[in-house]
């Protein structure tokens, strides 16, 4: 426990961050709305609105407000200042990286998604993430000193607490790879780092198809199988590393040889790779474009290949409930069709395993991978970060 008495200038930043998260999530705070929901003393509530405006960090909003029913005077109201910071997010994996930059309030005013066309080195990985942040921010005309941040959610296992890579097999020369520490000798501005499924996961659980759900359990489908647990809106770490590699769990004992070396593995039963290489040879679906495209009217050749990736998909989701019995299941591909079949086949597997005995208590939910969802999870690596107290 830390016992060091906190200094006077220590207090005042701890409460203009308690105000600006407020003001933040809320989008508008009057002065006696914080102050009721702070339990700070007016005069101080004051003094940091006061500063904070002289700052440029909020502003008097114009958004109107009912308050027809309150007497005397009409309470003034503030925002954050979309221009006064910038926040930069980035999704990446063997083949592509996704950049987003949104505005202090939140805002994205940015994005592009850039393919690599072959999988890169570590190095060259570097190289192409540091051009894409130049270019972003040129883009925009955004002086270095307003961005608050960069967030970044990287493939396979992550020492979040080192920002280090710890195992990606896609990318050759990433093994204990120390990103962070290489993406702040070249951008002098803090650097998060997490997992991608993880991101995109909390960015679901804020944003998207899982809004306001307690716990979820998330398989994001790409290259690998991903996966990320939340409940009461913090994600699973041990021993500050992210967990949940399920596309190394062994669910064919001597199956087929992994890229890890190992077999069984699930990912070289439902990757991207895995599920195209699984279909009709006649149909020479070889990229996930054209799966997708397939699926429009699929065949039932196709439905019968997609029925067994779901048994598959439900035997290690029946596992997972067993352990972790979260609210809900997310399924996650670059093919929302994809996606939805492995969702509703897999849902209908497990209800089925679990028909005689305590049943299943969990929803399945699908979504298509999208870039700009990532980026935000991205980022809230930076705002939770900035507005922690």
């Amino acid at each position: 426990m830390n016992t060091t008495p906190l200094r006077s200038n220590d207090i005042r930043e701890r409460n203009e961050k308690l105000i600006l998260n407020l003001m933040h999530s809320r989008k508008i705070l009057s002065q006696s709305q914080a102050a009721a929901l702070t339990g700070l003393k007016p005069p101080t509530v004051f003094r940091i609105f006061t500063e904070l405006e002289r700052q440029g960090v909020v502003r008097i909003s114009g958004e109107k407000v009912d308050s027809a029913d309150r007497k005397g005077r009409k309470p003034v109201f503030y925002s954050v200042e979309p221009t006064a910071f910038y926040l930069i997010g980035i999704d990446f994996w063997a083949l592509s990286a996704a950049i987003v930059i949104a505005d202090f309030s939140g805002t994205v005013i940015y994005q592009k998604t850039e393919g690599f066309g072959k999988p890169l080195t570590a190095d060259e990985l570097v190289d192409r993430l540091r051009a894409l942040i130049q270019e972003s921010i040129e883009a925009r005309s955004i002086p270095l000193e307003k961005v608050l941040g960069v967030g970044i959610g990287a493939p396979g296992r992550v020492d979040i607490e080192s920002g280090t890579i710890v195992y990606y097999s896609r990318i050759d020369g990433m093994r204990n790879f120390p990103l962070r520490e290489r993406m702040k000798s070249i951008i002098s501005v803090p650097v998060f780092l997490h997992n991608n499924c993880s991101v995109l996961s909390m960015s679901e659980l804020r944003y998207g198809k899982a809004k306001d759900v307690s716990s979820m359990l998330t398989v994001l489908i790409r290259s690998g199988v991903g996966g990320s647990f939340i409940n009461d809106g913090k994600l699973l770490v041990i021993r500050d590393r992210t967990a949940l590699e399920l596309g190394h769990v062994c669910m064919v004992p001597d199956g087929a040889l992994c890229s890890c070396g190992r077999r069984g593995c699930l990912e070289s039963y439902l990757s991207e790779d895995a599920i195209c290489a699984s279909m009709p040879p006649e149909l020479e679906i070889d990229s996930i474009a054209k799966l997708d495209e397939t699926l429009k009217s699929p065949s039932d050749a196709v439905l019968d290949v997609l029925r067994d990736k779901a048994r598959l998909l439900a035997m290690l989701l029946r596992n997972l409930y067993q352990i972790f019995c979260p609210q809900c299941f997310l399924i996650v591909s670059r093919s929302v069709r994809l996606s939805r079949y492995l969702a509703d086949f897999g849902g209908e597997y497990v209800r089925s395993i679990f028909a005689n005995a305590e049943g299943l208590q969990a929803d399945i939910l699908a979504d298509g991978y999208d870039p700009v969802m990532a980026g935000r999870g991205a980022i809230d690596l930076i705002f939770d970060r900035y507005f922690s107290v």
